[in-house]
């Protein structure tokens, strides 16, 4: 996997300096109201606009990342309070003992033992 990934870095690093050689023009853009950039080559141009659009979509990905944490949060307190309601109606014998279940609770099924603690990073458990 190294060497496809360094093969590929290498392409690409060899296709930038084609891509600079050959848009080396100075080059002024103009926006509304009459603004006017400094004249910068256009390589630059271009690497200036990639790189804004990796910022933006990373800081993107980052405020997505948050809101899904916080559902997954919502989640958990849900199953939570479910199984706290489950275990109350099954000692009122509200629930018949046959359909109880015999394993751990979902959260430590899923996420092991740190699914009750509610912090820190959660341990996948491996698949068999």
């Amino acid at each position: 996997m190294g060497l496809i990934r360094g093969t590929l870095f290498f392409i690409l690093l060899i296709v930038g300096i084609g891509f600079a050689i050959q848009n080396d023009q100075p080059v002024s853009l103009n926006y509304y109201f009459g603004l006017v950039t400094p004249p910068l080559p256009l390589f630059l141009w271009a690497f200036l606009f990639v790189l804004v659009g990796l910022i933006l979509s990373a800081v993107w990905a980052f405020i997505s990342r948050i809101g899904v944490h916080s559902r997954i949060r919502g989640y958990r307190r849900s199953i939570e309070e479910l199984e706290r309601e489950r275990d109350r109606l099954q000692e009122d014998n509200k629930i018949p003992e046959s359909t109880a279940p015999v394993q751990k609770s979902f959260l430590t099924r899923v996420f092991g033992e740190k699914a009750k603690e509610g912090e820190g990073e959660q341990e996948v458990p491996p698949s068999a």
